[in-house]
């Protein structure tokens, strides 16, 4: 992460951190890309709270035909929902072609 005290001393207040969109199908997938990315979530999260940014927002699919929702991609969620409420992060999740991985 680049330093956002950086854009604090400049008088800036950083709302909000995305996480990576590129592969995000991938969070519904048993395989390492999806190990991976929700690895890289947490770590943006524990980010967000090290430097009191408060939101940090989340694509859980990319395109009109994603891979469908399964128990794989809804524990990484919660998991993810678990951290964040002891870390005092918000979680928003955005932009998705499809509503069905909201549901």
């Amino acid at each position: 992460m680049k330093n956002p005290k950086d854009a604090c001393d400049a008088g800036l207040v950083v709302e909000n951190m995305h996480t990576p969109f590129d592969g995000v199908n991938n969070f519904w997938i048993d395989n390492i890309n999806g190990d991976a990315l929700l690895d890289r979530f947490i770590q943006i999260m524990d980010d967000c709270a090290q430097h009191n940014i408060p939101t940090m927002v989340v694509h859980l699919s990319s395109g009109y035909t994603p891979p469908p929702c399964n128990e794989l991609g809804l524990d990484r969620i919660k998991n993810i929902i678990d951290r964040a409420e002891k870390r005092n992060v918000n979680v928003a999740f955005e932009n998705l072609s499809t509503t069905k991985h909201l549901e």
